[in-house]
């Protein structure tokens, strides 16, 4: 159910346009920093793991992790009713030195653990190379509101001006004024991406290196189906919560087809990776 300030703040910001922009609204999961919470939920740091947990490797070279997050820490009925209510979905990311953009699909990996017991911080052995360690940060989650942005599947002709102007920016500020959500971009999961440096759904569809294109703008349009199958796990961005991720610091986009979620197999999970 749509939060009703955030309908009010809408239609009093843009009684002309309300209705397209409510029709754009899409509920999301704010991500903020918080301080001095014993949460299992981060960005960087060492994850905590049950026990057995097999850390993940590359050519002996172990990777790092992006974030940890702890479904059941989350407590918002997603309205989509395609995330995991528990376990703990782990972000890792190839740090090894030599990791360019753009990403291979094994450079991160995305590993779901159901089990939640006997939590402890991984101890690295002599089996495996310590990777770099990213700052930590806890994080918690609020409900939140996302808008399309101008790069989307989602522009049309009717929309276009709206979507380009600078109402738009107003909206998502506002928005997240109302929501407590430090915005810049800022990180979420599920809703609208906020595309910055062109189409994300795009991407995570083509699965390839974009330079290469001929008419980049012809294949995004072969490929928008399959862009509009891919849901939004995690948008995460470095800058809007002070973490220095070294060449790693900008906004990562983590999407994955809605039947895989539900499914629970993060084995074909896509990253886009983009600078703000």
């Amino acid at each position: 159910m749509l939060n009703k300030r955030v309908e009010k703040f809408i239609v009093e910001k843009s009684p002309k346009s309300a209705s397209q922009w409510l029709e754009l609204l899409k509920p999301a999961i704010a991500i903020d920093s918080i301080i001095n919470k014993n949460t299992i939920s981060k960005f960087g740091g060492v994850p905590d793991v049950p026990p057995n947990f097999v850390y993940p490797s590359h050519k002996e070279v172990a990777y790092t992790l992006l974030a940890q997050v702890g479904m059941q820490e989350i407590g918002i009925e997603d309205e989509f009713n395609v995330l995991p209510r528990t376990g703990i979905l782990y972000f890792f990311i190839l740090n090894d030195g030599f990791t360019e953009y753009p990403l291979k699909e094994e450079d991160y990996k995305v590993i779901y653990c159901e089990e939640v017991n006997d939590l402890k911080e991984y101890e690295f052995s002599k089996n495996i190379n310590k990777p770099t360690i990213f700052p930590e940060k806890k994080i918690c989650f609020n409900p939140y509101y996302t808008l399309p942005s101008d790069e989307s599947y989602f522009v049309t002709d009717e929309n276009e001006e709206l979507l380009e102007s600078e109402e738009r920016y107003d909206m998502v500020s506002g928005i997240s004024e109302l929501s407590n959500h430090s915005y810049n971009p800022g990180s979420h999961m599920l809703g609208h991406t906020e595309d910055l440096q062109g189409n994300v759904a795009f991407r995570w569809a083509f699965n390839g290196d974009i330079d290469q294109l001929e008419d980049y703008y012809e294949t995004t349009l072969q490929y928008k189906d399959e862009g509009l199958s891919y849901v939004n796990l995690l948008q995460m961005s470095t800058s809007n919560h002070d973490l220095d991720f070294g060449q790693f610091s900008g906004v990562h986009y983590f999407g994955i087809k809605e039947k895989d979620l539900i499914d629970k197999n993060f084995d074909h999970v896509r990253l886009e990776y983009q600078i703000d």
